[in-house]
């Protein structure tokens, strides 16, 4: 899955394109809550691109990746999900997968 700039969409062999009801898109982060996954999540927020982050944390940890989202969903007014699990296993991309099929039939 890539996210091209130029023309804002995402590439996945189940999802061709996805939109939710007020026409923005939305991007997939795989360890989206530090570093420069956080880092690609802050800019793509900026750039009004609701949000699905996937990532693995501790408890406590996870908490405080909670927090973060929150914080860039309000001062950027996107929408922002998150999955606290292990991004490289098949179930979780499926579920995740799942998820956006039935938002952008719902959106």
């Amino acid at each position: 899955m890539f996210y091209n700039p130029h023309i804002r969409t995402l590439i996945h062999p189940h999802i061709k394109f996805m939109t939710f009801k007020d026409s923005k898109y939305i991007a997939v982060v795989l360890g989206g809550s530090s570093g420069i996954g956080f880092a690609a999540a802050k800019k793509l927020a900026s750039e009004g691109m609701h949000l699905c982050i996937i990532h693995r944390d501790r408890k406590a940890d996870a908490r405080l990746a909670e927090e973060k989202f929150i914080e860039l969903s309000e001062k950027y007014g996107v929408t922002l999900k998150s999955f606290n699990e292990d991004g490289s296993e098949v179930e979780t991309i499926n579920r995740v997968v799942d998820y956006l099929k039935e938002e952008s039939e719902n959106g």
